[in-house]
């Protein structure tokens, strides 16, 4: 079954245990709308097919992590299916735009979704710092932030950018 829905889409919620999104979205508002249908509503999309502009695309697909590409990661596999040049539009906008599908996996369930979301940002507070900087700024003292960075074997001076996800949440786990 086929369905278009007339509404705001940060106002949606689905009532459907199987769906997909097909969207071009307005560009300014793409977090909140990965957010919803991957975190806010209490069943999120099987598939989505996105149009989006090239500097949210080049951050999700990034080999360099960021609170946004852990966000999805824990959520969806991605892969790019086409780069629209932006003479495909009139007018053109000054931006190249890219269709992402972003395809639900459950290997990451077990971890809670406020405690990820949360420690993410903590640990990207300040994107070029140290990830023992950003973290004891949060209460946690140096020396057990040093000891989780020494037990996972990484280097004193890396930053929350050079974890994948999977070290962001062995590290998360320690706190």
């Amino acid at each position: 079954e086929f369905k278009i829905e007339n509404i705001d889409v940060l106002q949606y919620t689905p009532n459907v245990w199987d769906y997909k999104v097909i969207a071009n979205i307005p560009y300014y508002i793409t977090s909140p709308i990965l957010q919803k249908f991957l975190y806010d509503v209490e069943i999120p999309a099987k598939t989505m097919v996105i149009l989006m502009q090239k500097d949210v695309w080049d951050k999700i697909l990034s080999n360099k992590s960021s609170v946004l590409s852990l966000f999805i990661k824990k959520k969806c596999s991605v892969s790019q299916i086409v780069i629209v040049p932006n003479t495909c539009f009139v007018p053109p906008p000054k931006v190249q735009s890219s269709v992402l599908k972003f395809d639900y996996i459950s290997k990451y369930e077990h971890v809670d979704d406020k405690t990820f979301l949360d420690f993410i940002k903590k640990c990207f507070a300040q994107p070029r710092k140290k990830l023992l900087n950003n973290l004891s700024a949060f209460w946690y003292s140096k020396e057990h932030i040093s000891g989780v960075i020494n037990k996972y074997n990484l280097w004193d001076n890396i930053r929350a950018d050079d974890l994948s996800l999977d070290q962001i949440i062995e590290i998360m786990w320690e706190f």
